[in-house]
């Protein structure tokens, strides 16, 4: 089909001793093969077809506007094709529900995708962790009886550092995948690195008394999907050694972490591996165009037959019937083809004419084989 359709600008019958038939393309042979067959056709049929088929039609339109997206992308890192699939699913279905709202207006970047901020950014990782799926504060885990205010939530801290690196308050496409990929490839180390520095807010190398808090209550609402008896021992233990502190740099910090079994299986895979990218199975459904699907395959078909001459013995037995269904046609114009053609009633009879005409020379050329092949009969006889 999609050969077909490449070649609708294709003179039919180039070397035709007969001057209009050599302006003749296939697309005028397909539009008169559909006014004369596809007659009966209502434009309630036409809308019939569309509602029964909208969904998987805007299902492939998404598909294949996705699919392109992942193709525009500068890096795709590691990330299977099902995974790059299903995590701009997500982005665009939190998209959809959620229009960002603080974008400023003279970003300079050109992103790869349509920009969200940070409230958009919330709802596109509900989808991959489930930590962040509900109250998106601290205040939603058990604290530890502290009177210093409650920290940023990691979940910002997460976006700031880690997702927005230019810290123009937006993210594209690419910079989701690449934080997605930061987050899944962590280890032990580079877990413990990223949590110190996303609690480090004066960026001095050091964690004072109120980072660790932040730290802790971070950890806490992290882990606030377990079994509270393990975690809550485990953090307030690394709290209390944090507070006997002046100050932390990365080193003591790791060490602490690393002390405590629990808290050291969880920096080795506990935060990379509570993303995920499976949550649904992304499945290509091929989309079925059930009726509608039959009528362009039969209007392709009857082109088909006119391009290459063999609808000359059906076009000469409905000669009458096809002249009644010309004088039927209304004129229609804006159909354009290729090289700008404009079909419309009155070209419609003139390429009648014209294709009549050629089969006029067929009924010759067809004469001609079937005297030959009765003066063989009579040899044979």
């Amino acid at each position: 089909m999609k050969t077909y359709f490449s070649s609708l600008g294709e003179i039919v019958k180039s070397e035709s001793p007969n001057a209009p038939l050599r302006t003749l393309t296939k697309f005028n042979q397909l539009m008169l093969t559909a006014y004369r067959e596809f007659q009966t056709v209502s434009h309630e049929q036409i809308i019939t077809y569309r509602k029964s088929h909208q969904l998987s039609v805007i299902h492939g339109l998404s598909l294949y506007a996705h699919k392109s997206l992942i193709r525009n992308l500068t890096y795709s890192y590691k990330f299977t094709k099902d995974e790059l699939l299903y995590i701009c699913t997500t982005y665009f279905n939190a998209l959809f529900y959620n229009k960002p709202t603080s974008l400023a207006a003279d970003l300079p970047k050109a992103p790869i995708g349509p920009l969200i901020d940070y409230p958009v950014f919330r709802k596109v990782f509900q989808g991959f962790a489930k930590w962040a799926d509900d109250d998106l504060t601290p205040a939603s885990a058990p604290t530890l009886n502290t009177s210093a205010p409650l920290p940023t939530p990691f979940l910002k801290r997460l976006y700031d550092h880690v997702f927005d690196r230019n810290h123009d308050g937006a993210i594209d496409f690419q910079d989701l995948v690449t934080g997605l990929y930061t987050l899944k490839t962590l280890d032990t180390l580079t877990s413990v690195d990223l949590i110190f520095r996303l609690h480090d807010t004066d960026g001095d190398g050091k964690l004072g008394h109120e980072d660790m808090i932040a730290v802790s209550e971070s950890l806490l609402w992290l882990l606030r999907r377990g079994d509270p008896d393990t975690y809550l021992a485990a953090v307030g233990g690394l709290l209390h050694r944090g507070v006997g502190e002046e100050s932390l740099g990365v080193g003591i910090f790791s060490e602490m972490v690393l002390g405590d079994p629990f808290l050291e299986q969880w920096f080795a895979t506990g935060l990379a591996g509570s993303v995920k990218l499976d949550g649904v199975q992304v499945v290509e459904e091929k989309v079925e165009f059930g009726g509608a699907k039959e009528m362009v395959d039969g209007l392709v078909k009857e082109g088909w037959k006119w391009a290459k001459g063999v609808g000359g013995k059906r076009g000469r037995r409905a000669s009458v019937a096809k002249i009644e269904r010309r004088a039927s046609l209304k004129p229609v114009e804006g159909v354009v083809g290729p090289g700008g053609v404009i079909v419309i009633g009155e070209v419609i009879e003139e390429m009648d004419e014209v294709v009549e005409g050629e089969e006029a020379e067929d009924d010759g050329e067809d004469d001609d084989e079937d005297e030959d092949e009765d003066e063989e009969d009579d040899e044979d006889q």
